[in-house]
């Protein structure tokens, strides 16, 4: 039986933090023969791309349904973890909270596909709005069309449907960030008190996350690992094996169930590597195939791995990848993806608080 396919269509803002006004994002959908979709987003710091991530999750999740390890670059989580809902700057951009009635939304268009072929369409629309006490009021609507028919859901019921489709704190893993790429690689110490820490980071993402399912993902994240690390100049001495292959060899170790490692002598840039593989893990063996959203993967990458990662993570069994990234580690391997690379760059606007969006898939269709 096949997994339920859930794509990114578009996202939507209204004037949510630093982009002002009305601005559109449109993700590029996989394929006709059924690669991944890849969606860049670049810019240089404090352009947006770390608010354009947590748009997309606050969309699907709102501030209260957040995952119970918040992104630690998450600023959206860290804040309203103490005070839900307390500042509305968080949300809404600092211009419009000048004018009476300042409000903010995020909207969020999905395809969802059934493994029996059946397609619908989910639009959600999370709205933040300030109350008199200076407080901010979340809502939330949801309109899902399925097979000519359009109903209408709020609050609760809406939150239910989401949750249907894309559960928070469950597989598939949806959003990950380049630090929890480095806890993730920790998996792989010798240190029994550093990959407890690793293993408690897993359990708070995904859950309980049973053995079984680590097997099931173990030979794609394994071939992710290697190739990554193929990469990388100095890693011939390091290869992820299967378990057994692991034992009988005698001199391998376990990262994860069903992965175990050829040398336990693994450097920093190394264990980015397999990190990044091990972020397949959860997403794979889910029951639900979603995109995969990551926030400044290839900050902490060796530039030797920069196409080797993009080639990865095209080639995974994921509908999508959405990368928010510094532009100058993706541009040159992004060149090879081009019949399915959309790529919109953040730039400041002609105010200080401002960012523009620039979609240059007409740009880069040029280049083919």
């Amino acid at each position: 039986m096949g997994r339920r396919q859930v794509e990114f269509v578009e996202l939507e803002l209204h004037d949510f933090r630093c982009f002002k006004g009305v601005q559109r994002f449109q993700f590029e959908p996989p394929t006709a023969d059924g690669r991944s979709g890849v969606t860049c987003v670049t810019g240089w710091g404090a352009r947006g791309k770390t608010a354009f991530v947590d748009a997309l999750e606050l969309a699907l999740w709102g501030v209260r349904q957040q995952r119970k390890s918040p992104r630690p670059y998450c600023h959206v989580a860290s804040r309203l973890n103490y005070n839900p809902l307390g500042e509305p700057k968080v949300f809404i951009h600092c211009d419009v909270l000048q004018k009476p009635d300042p409000r903010a939304a995020a909207i969020l268009a999905l395809r969802v596909t059934e493994p029996d072929g059946a397609q619908s369409t989910l639009e959600i629309r999370r709205s933040w709005s300030v109350l008199r006490d200076g407080l901010v009021k979340e809502s939330l609507e949801a309109d899902e069309r399925r097979a000519g028919r359009v109903e209408r859901l709020v609050a609760g019921p809406a939150q239910w449907r989401i949750n249907g489709v894309l559960p928070p704190g469950r597989p598939p893993l949806v959003f990950v960030d380049c630090d929890q790429m480095e806890i993730l690689s920790r998996l792989s110490s010798i240190r029994h008190d550093v990959r407890e820490s690793a293993e408690a980071m897993i359990a708070a993402m995904v859950g309980e996350w049973p053995e079984e399912m680590w097997r099931t993902a173990a030979a794609p994240v394994i071939e992710a690992a290697n190739r990554l690390l193929l990469g990388y100049r100095r890693a011939a001495e390091v290869w992820l094996l299967p378990e057994q292959a692991g034992r009988r060899w005698r001199g391998g170790y376990p990262i994860a169930p069903g992965i175990w490692a050829a040398d336990q002598d693994i450097d920093y840039a190394q264990l980015t590597c397999i990190g990044l593989a091990l972020v397949l893990g959860p997403h794979l063996a889910g029951e639900t195939s979603a995109p995969l959203v990551l926030d400044g993967p290839a900050n902490r990458l060796h530039p030797d791995c920069a196409g080797a990662f993009l080639e990865v993570l095209a080639n995974a069994v994921v509908p999508q990848v959405i990368i928010a990234n510094h532009a100058e580690r993706l541009e040159y391997p992004a060149l090879t993806l081009l019949d399915r690379l959309r790529w919109i760059q953040l730039v400041q606007s002609d105010t200080h608080y401002g960012v523009d969006t620039l979609d240059e898939k007409a740009l880069t269709g040029t280049l083919r």
